[in-house]
């Protein structure tokens, strides 16, 4: 019953919110702080409304909803990223992605939802990206196709810190040759000794996308490079890596180059 009551009030306050046309003058404002305290109810009628609403409308019901959005009433929005409608899942992502104090990573379970637009999610994800837990996020990599797979890893190149170095070397056996090259590109943010060992031996790995990825990484950290390695991929057949090899054994100018 009490369910019931919260609803129509929440109704009735959305109207009011639409009536004052803005958040921001009295009539708004005092309509949102009240919307506050049946938020449950109001958030689902909310996003019901975004699907038929017109530009100015949507508008405000975008910032209503982002307003409403803590990490309490996170949830009662996350259906509305499933809908069909595109006008509804757009303004469920633009609340989501301007909302303040929630926890990004309750939305990573998502990624496995089929029912849900990854690029939605992924787009939220990448806007939070300071809040996330970089190791969870590394477990959905192998979950996830191409192009999702590499906005991921963008989002856990921001994330991931130096704690996150041996599970990003353990990823180095993946046998996705794409997934190997996207943990490369991570791990070149970390100079550590183990890095740079795990690096040089992907520069016999079987993919030339890998040996690539692993020369561009050694020698973003500045690593020692190992030269009669190099010389030996001077024979590489392809001509990327051969350009890059060429390009390290300029600079580092060493003696044993010639030899």
């Amino acid at each position: 019953m009490v369910a019931i009551f919260d609803g129509i009030r929440a109704e009735r306050l959305i109207n009011k919110v639409l009536s004052a046309g803005t958040l921001d003058n009295a009539g708004g404002a005092q309509a949102l702080g009240k919307l506050e305290t049946v938020a449950r109810s109001a958030i689902p009628k909310i996003v019901s409304r975004l699907g038929a609403a017109q530009h100015e409308e949507a508008g405000l019901l975008v910032e209503l909803l982002r307003r409403l959005i803590d990490k309490n009433t996170l949830a009662f929005c996350l259906p509305g990223l499933a809908e069909r409608d595109e006008q509804i899942v757009s303004g469920v992502v633009s609340a989501i992605v301007g909302a303040r104090s929630i926890d990004a990573n309750k939305l990573l379970p998502l990624l496995d939802d089929v029912n849900v637009s990854k690029p939605a999610i992924l787009e939220i994800l990448s806007a939070h990206k300071h809040a996330l837990h970089a190791e969870s996020l590394l477990r959905y990599a192998n979950k996830l196709e191409y192009q999702e797979q590499t906005a991921l890893f963008r989002i856990i190149e921001e994330a991931a810190d130096e704690q996150l170095v041996p599970a990003l070397i353990n990823r180095l056996d993946a046998q996705d040759p794409g997934m190997r090259a996207r943990v490369v590109g991570v791990l070149s943010r970390f100079p550590t000794p183990a890095v740079r060992d795990a690096l040089r031996r992907l520069l016999e790995d079987n993919h030339k996308t890998v040996r690539l990825a692993a020369l561009q990484a050694l020698a973003r950290i500045g690593a020692g490079m190992d030269v009669p390695q190099l010389c030996r991929m001077l024979k590489e057949p392809d001509i990327k890596i051969q350009s890059k090899v060429i390009e390290l054994l300029v600079s580092l100018n060493h003696p044993d180059t010639v030899k």
